[in-house]
């Protein structure tokens, strides 16, 4: 259209209809005052988070001029809003009876914008697919007329945005098609080479030169791939009318998409808090919090999109997770003292790893593993105080720990600590440091002293005093600060 504004929506706000649709999806319904019902199914994943979405019927649209048939429209809001995936907005007319000729239509909830919309092929029913919220609406066939079509000043009025264009001039095509079906006539014997060779003159005119600057500038991609998206799901929802797969043309999309996808995923993940919330939704353990939900979405916005042309984008895939696990560590230091009163130090030994997250596990399991090194010094005495023997080792350890939830509502690390020369060994058994430390924070610090008496000879070696430490850091990304950090980077 040219931009002005000569249609103007009446909305009936007294019969709008409201409903949250969260991740898992859901239907919401709103009906007209004339009985007209209108049902949008959101599928599952369309939508980041819990959204209020409303529904509110049109009473008419100021300027429509078509004549002959009924009226029947509904506002979606909050305008403008995207999906990840489309969502099916179905018309059911007050007699029940889909299987009618109709002209269908957008635009934006003033009337600006106002063009021709494609309704799907299927001639028992009025429905449109739609991957954005704004007006949409029908004029259908009624009280013994057959057919219905558009004012001379609507068909011209063609769009300036390729998308809009494309929507506008394929909508006459399809509605001569599904008019043949209802009457049983074979209808136009050339659409399918007219629908191929508009698609083919959108991809040329529109898409091809676009590849370059999606595969390798992410702000770029962005503003661009609304397009791509539209275009591709054209394709799909058109296949069985085409004369040709377009699939060389869906190959080259998909590999910019895929490259572009990854550089702007990778740079996206810079917000792992906002991940660690997108994870935890999915797994159903957690809503997302209102403060961080324009994160999210921003976050899913990219990866989404490259999800509907083909490429798998899964939120718990750990090569995906994989940079922001890698900021999450956590170091522990353990040592053990003994010695003897009256003749020093007998044992001294200190084992310190870092760990991340299991590579092959999600983040949020609390599943940890690393290395690190040991060192062990040992003085051996008889107890009749002859020595002393000294002993010296060193090397590198593994380390595994998990995080759980303790029975007062804590949470509890349990580690053990390994040197790798010993793991075949008896002296795995013997070396092999394993413990548990409920945390407080992100530095959690334990110490505990034992006094013995040692049966020695004439009491020669005197006491054993043992000490024994433990100190649990988490080295939580700079962007994190707070004393709960710790319990965060794990949750």
């Amino acid at each position: 259209m040219s931009g002005d504004v000569r249609y103007v929506p009446h909305l009936d706000e007294g019969r709008t209809m409201a409903a949250v649709i969260g991740i898992q999806g859901g239907d919401i319904r709103a009906k007209s005052e004339d009985g007209t019902t209108f049902v949008l199914t959101v599928p599952p994943k369309a939508v980041a988070f819990d959204t209020e979405i409303t529904m509110t019927p049109l009473t008419g649209i100021v300027g429509l001029g078509m004549s002959g048939g009924r009226f029947a429209g509904v506002d979606l809001g909050p305008e403008g809003l995207p999906f990840y995936g489309d969502l099916l907005l179905t018309i059911i007319p007050h007699t029940g009876n889909g299987a009618v000729d109709a002209v269908s239509f957008t635009s934006q909830r003033d009337g600006a914008d106002l063009h021709l919309y494609p309704l799907e092929l299927d001639p028992t029913r009025l429905a449109l697919r739609i991957s954005h919220f704004s007006t949409y609406g029908v004029y259908y066939a009624e009280n013994g007329s057959t057919s219905v079509q558009p004012t001379p000043e609507l068909v011209a009025a063609i769009p300036r945005e390729w998308k809009k264009a494309n929507d506008h001039l394929l909508q006459p095509l399809l509605q001569e098609q599904r008019q043949g079906q209802i009457l049983g006539l074979p209808g136009d014997p050339q659409l399918r080479e007219k629908i191929t060779a508009h698609l083919r003159r959108g991809y040329e005119e529109a898409i091809r030169k676009t590849l370059p600057f999606i595969a390798s500038d992410c702000e770029a991609m962005k503003t661009m791939l609304s397009d791509t998206t539209s275009w591709v799901q054209q394709i799909e929802n058109a296949s069985v009318m085409l004369t040709e797969s377009f699939e060389k043309e869906q190959s080259e999309i998909q590999q910019a998409v895929r490259s572009g996808i990854e550089a702007c995923w990778a740079k996206a993940l810079e917000d792992c808090e906002a991940l660690e919330a997108l994870q935890k939704a999915f797994l159903g353990e957690a809503k997302i919090p209102d403060a961080l939900k324009a994160r999210v979405e921003k976050l899913m916005s990219i990866p989404r999109q490259g999800d509907l042309l083909g490429y798998e984008w899964d939120p718990l895939d750990q090569k995906h997770l994989a940079p922001c696990n890698a900021k999450i560590k956590v170091k522990i230091t353990y040592r053990e003292r003994h010695e003897y009163t009256k003749k020093g130090v007998i044992e001294d030994r200190t084992y310190t790893a870092e760990l991340t997250p299991d590579p092959y596990l999600p983040a949020s399991l609390g599943i940890f593993m690393g290395t690190g090194y040991y060192e062990r010094n040992l003085s051996h005495w008889s107890l009749d105080c002859r020595g002393p023997l000294v002993e010296q080792r060193s090397g590198s350890l593994e380390a595994r720990a998990s995080i759980t939830e303790a029975p007062n509502g804590q949470r509890k690390l349990n580690y053990s600590l390994t040197p790798t020369e010993w793991r075949e060994s008896l002296k795995k058994t013997l070396d092999t440091v394993l413990g548990e430390t409920i945390l407080t924070g992100t530095v959690t610090r334990e110490e505990r002293n034992q006094t013995q008496r040692v049966g020695s000879v004439d009491n020669c070696l005197g006491d054993q005093v043992s000490n024994w430490t433990v100190t649990v850091e988490f080295l939580s990304p700079s962007e994190r600060t707070g004393p709960d950090s710790g319990r965060q980077n794990v949750s």
